[in-house]
Order: structure tokens, then C-alpha cells, then sequence
């Protein structure tokens, strides 16, 4: 009984949501100048709103739910401290890139430092949609228009966005107009370094071994190897030629996953998480607008520089100038299908 009524107060006290800008026709630039400007005054924890909505809460990180002083509602995803931000400049990197694109997929994002701690602020966009449940997620993309979809899965792609589970999307449906549109949430993943071919998911890195001597080869796709967890520690080292994970690694995984897909090349272990993962989409379409090939073919270093301009002030250059060159590297991959008239112009 006290902790229904600890829900209704939950959401009683969220009187913000009947005044949110709805996210169909949002004005961008105005929303990221009231994140910038408009300090919290509110915080609620994201599990607790979730549950309090019959949502199921798919993450385990710190996540807030803030209200800033204009009624404005955002998400408040805060860090420990200066040398953990990491996520947080991907957030902004992925919406800086939306920027440019002029796609309007990913909602506006800033970086802030809130009571001692930073961490990133992002729009937040309600929907009447739980994607992770999935009779409503095939209901909601079944109402979605194509065009955004295939900008979706290419956005993905190029920029490395491989962790994406149907609870990093949220999709908002307009009454008035009776349209639905996407918006993608948690683009964390673009700050990993991965290897993908187009229409597979990705692999990313995950461990490092200086001690592991690995042939100077292109990546080996076709060399990695289905290990079924739980697994002996000796085993499992065994089974990677040596290369060393220590065992509080491996028990985590174990714990976590009933196989792993993964292959080491370059003294560093890769891991292809959703392999085999139905309910994981993969990143491919083999069709987009002329328009939308357009947006992605002018995305050069000089713009990809600029979109991680913040990331820039607090991460190695190599490292991100190497983010870089992976992004393009996807770009022309993409590209090199597209001149091959495998896409089809709509």
C-alpha cells in the first residue's frame, strides 16, 4: 500500500509533463538554449518513473528524470567525475552529428555540470510506447514512415551506434496530426572503437592484453568463434589462444550471458554482443531517399571535427581523430553500396 501511494505521488508531482513541447515539429535550436541556460530543480529516478508508468527500465546506470526551473523536462545522465564523461560527449557528439545531418533523429543534448558533477541533459521525449515490449514495438514501427527508418539504421551504422536494443529508441505519437516519430536515446555506444561490416552487427572492443602477440592481419570477421557461458576460467583462456581476462571479467559474463561471439585480433578482445539476437535489429537497408544519401555523402572530417569539437577538450586526439577515421571509413563503405546500385533511390 505505501509503495502505490508513493507512485501516485511520483507522478502527481510531475505536473511538467502536460506542458512538454511535443516532439513532432520541436523547435531544436530553442530547446538546446533553455537545457543550456535553465538550472534543475527536480530530479526523479528513472527506474522509479518508469515503473511508476508500467515501463520496463533496461539499463542499470544513474539516470534522472529533471525538471528545470522553466517546467522544462529533460534526462540528467550525470558521471563521476571528469575522467568518466566519456558517455556523456557521445550523447552530444551523436546529436551534433543529427545537427549537421539535419535528420532530427537524436533530441537535443548538452553537457552541464550540476551540484559538482557533469554529466549530459537531454530533451525528454514522452511516448505512449514501451519498444521493449514487443507486440507495442511492432504496433509503433509499423506506423512509422520509411524514409525515417532507413535514416535510422544508416545513422546507426556510420556513426558506430552498435547498442541498439528497441530501449535506446523512443517513438512519440502526435494526436493532432496522428503521425508517429522516431527519436534515439543512449548513443553511448559511438564512443566505442568497433569493426562491422555493413549488414552484420558489430564487433567491439572490449579488452586489451600488451603481452598477446596477434598477426598483423585486416580484422578476422570469418575468425571469430561462438563461446557457450557459463565456462571454466582455464577453458575460456584457453579457447581465446591465451589471451588474458581476468577472472572477475569472466564471472560477470558468465553471469550475464549464455554465449559470447568474439574474436582477438590487434593484442585486444572483440565481442559481437548481439549475434544472433533476433530481437536485436541489425543496421542495414538496402534503399534511402536521394536526399538522405545526400546529407550522409557531405559528411566529411571537417564536420565530424566539428561535431566533436567537446569531445575533443577532455579525450586523448588520438582516440577521437580516431573515431573519426572509423566514422569515415563507414561512410564509404555505405557509400561504396549505394554506388554500386544496390540502393534504390526513393
Amino acid at each position: 500500500m505505501i509503495k502505490k501511494i508513493f507512485l501516485i505521488l511520483l507522478l502527481y508531482n510531475i505536473d511538467s509533463l502536460k506542458s512538454q513541447p511535443g516532439w513532432d515539429g520541436l523547435d531544436f535550436q530553442n530547446i538546446e538554449e533553455q537545457l543550456k541556460t535553465n538550472t534543475i530543480v527536480k530530479l526523479i529516478d528513472m527506474h522509479k518513473y518508469l515503473k511508476a508508468n508500467g515501463k520496463i527500465d533496461h539499463f542499470a546506470n544513474e539516470v534522472y528524470l529533471a525538471e528545470l526551473e522553466n517546467g522544462l523536462l529533460a534526462v540528467f545522465k550525470p558521471e563521476k567525475d571528469l575522467n568518466a564523461i566519456e558517455n556523456c560527449l557521445a550523447e552530444i557528439v551523436a546529436y551534433e552529428i543529427d545537427k549537421i545531418l539535419g535528420f532530427k533523429l537524436v533530441p537535443p543534448t548538452v553537457l552541464i555540470t550540476y551540484e559538482g558533477r557533469f554529466g549530459s541533459l537531454q530533451f525528454f521525449v514522452e511516448s505512449p510506447f514501451d519498444l521493449l515490449k514487443n507486440k507495442e514495438y511492432k504496433e509503433a514501427f509499423s506506423i512509422l514512415d520509411d524514409e525515417e527508418i532507413n535514416r535510422m539504421y544508416m545513422f546507426c551504422y556510420i556513426l558506430g551506434q552498435w547498442d541498439t536494443h528497441h530501449g535506446n529508441k523512443i517513438i512519440a505519437f502526435n494526436q493532432e496530426s496522428q503521425k508517429a516519430k522516431l527519436a534515439l536515446i543512449d548513443n553511448a555506444g559511438i564512443i566505442n572503437f568497433s569493426q562491422s561490416r555493413y549488414g552484420e552487427h558489430a564487433f567491439v572492443q572490449r579488452l586489451y592484453d600488451d603481452s598477446y602477440v596477434s598477426e598483423k592481419i585486416n580484422f578476422p570477421f570469418d575468425k571469430a568463434q561462438i563461446i557457450k557461458l557459463p565456462i571454466k576460467y582455464d577453458e575460456f583462456v584457453k579457447r581465446l589462444d591465451g589471451f588474458n581476462v581476468s577472472k572477475r571479467t569472466l564471472k560477470h559474463w558468465n553471469s550475464s550471458y549464455k554465449s559470447l561471439c568474439c574474436v582477438v585480433w590487434n593484442n585486444r578482445l572483440w565481442i559481437q554482443y548481439y549475434k544472433n539476437n533476433e530481437s536485436v535489429p541489425i543496421n542495414y537497408t538496402d534503399h534511402c531517399s536521394k536526399a538522405t544519401y545526400d546529407a550522409f555523402k557531405k559528411l566529411d572530417r571537417a564536420l565530424l571535427e566539428q561535431a566533436w569539437s567537446k569531445a575533443y577538450e577532455y579525450q586523448p586526439l588520438e582516440k577521437v581523430n580516431k573515431l573519426i577515421d572509423m566514422i569515415l571509413q563507414r561512410r564509404d563503405e555505405v557509400n561504396l553500396t549505394i554506388n554500386g546500385s544496390i540502393y534504390k533511390f526513393i
